[in-house]
């Protein structure tokens, strides 16, 4: 569906949202805040403004097509709002079967953006310390206590993963420097297995696109979390190594990293001085941030590898880290 298909569908169910909202109808106008169109994946996110009433998000997403899952995050995204007390947009109204909700419209900007815009280092550094006070402040509110890591479920995935590719089933880009990647974080589990681990909600999505942060610095005017998956508790790492590694593809340069490691010390250092819940010597972080690089390679589609300028950059990015995390594979 092309973007005016979207930006069409998702205006045709503006009047029942805004009836649901107790807000005019009339007098609203829209502009795109994003969309997006892929196999998989389909959006469109539109800012609502009228003259004397505060702005408005409306969002559509008809894939994936299913409405339990919608709801699931829906519900998700409220239930971090009730725990947390704030840091998450307000939902005013939803159709699940529509995929469609209309929730309030939060300053700022995404950190993603924030940082594309970023000249200086302290800048960088002074937003990714926010979006580690937000997570910090998400999994406090939703802590599930310490415990003992197990990788093992992980490590069965990625050789189901791993195998799938080298019998043919599975296509990814680089495929033998896939395999020996996945192979290595393999080993690597057994490093992490029943060291200490904190749990709390998990966000399921986090990376730099859905957390939104206002004032100078970053933050200073608040944060919000978007785009929630349905709720459940897990191992802290899952968020933090999404969004590690998220900021080390687009933010850094390979060779600031030191050998072993994922992000160079700074970027490390200016998230922890925001992120207290938990710290860099988590079991979790330390395996899954590794494990990251691999789920990331596999979500490039091969044929895009080829084509596609930016999925080009993301490999790039990935395999300089992989290197710089495991010497041993140059």
């Amino acid at each position: 569906m092309s973007r005016t298909g979207l930006e069409q569908a998702a205006m045709a169910l503006w009047p029942r949202l805004a009836a649901m909202a107790e807000v005019p109808v009339d007098g609203y106008a829209p502009k795109m805040l994003s969309w997006r169109d892929e196999p998989t994946r389909r959006r469109i996110v539109l800012e609502m403004t009228a003259p004397g009433h505060p702005p408005l998000v409306l969002k559509l997403a008809p894939l994936p097509a299913d409405p339990a899952l919608f709801s699931g995050s829906l519900a998700a995204q409220q239930a971090a709002l009730r725990a947390m007390g704030g840091g998450v947009p307000r939902v005013l109204a939803a159709l699940p079967e529509s995929h469609a909700l209309l929730m309030e419209r939060v300053p700022g900007d995404t950190a993603a953006a924030i940082m594309e815009q970023a000249t200086r280092p302290e800048q960088l550094d002074d937003a990714l310390e926010a979006c580690g006070a937000w997570l910090s402040r998400f999994h406090t509110a939703t802590d599930a206590g310490m415990r003992a890591y197990r990788p093992r479920a992980v490590c069965d995935h990625l050789a189901r993963q791993r195998d799938a590719v080298e019998a043919g089933r599975r296509q990814v880009p680089l495929a033998r420097e896939f395999l020996a990647l996945s192979d290595r974080v393999i080993a690597e589990g057994a490093r992490y297995d029943g060291l200490p681990a904190r749990a709390g909600g998990r966000h399921g999505d986090m990376n730099l696109r859905n957390l939104v942060l206002a004032g100078d610095p970053p933050g200073q005017g608040g944060a919000w979390g978007l785009d929630f998956a349905p709720a459940q508790s897990a191992p802290v790492g899952h968020d933090v190594a999404r969004l590690l590694l998220n900021y080390a593809v687009t933010c850094t340069d390979p060779e600031q990293i030191p050998e072993g490691e994922v992000l160079p010390p700074r970027a490390l250092v200016a998230f922890f001085k925001g992120y207290a819940f938990s710290g860099c010597d988590d079991a979790s972080i330390g395996f899954l941030l590794r494990n990251q690089i691999v789920a990331d390679w596999a979500r490039i589609p091969a044929a895009a590898a080829k084509s596609d300028l930016l999925q080009q950059i993301r490999l790039a990015a990935l395999r300089a880290i992989a290197r710089r995390a495991f010497p041993d594979l140059r």
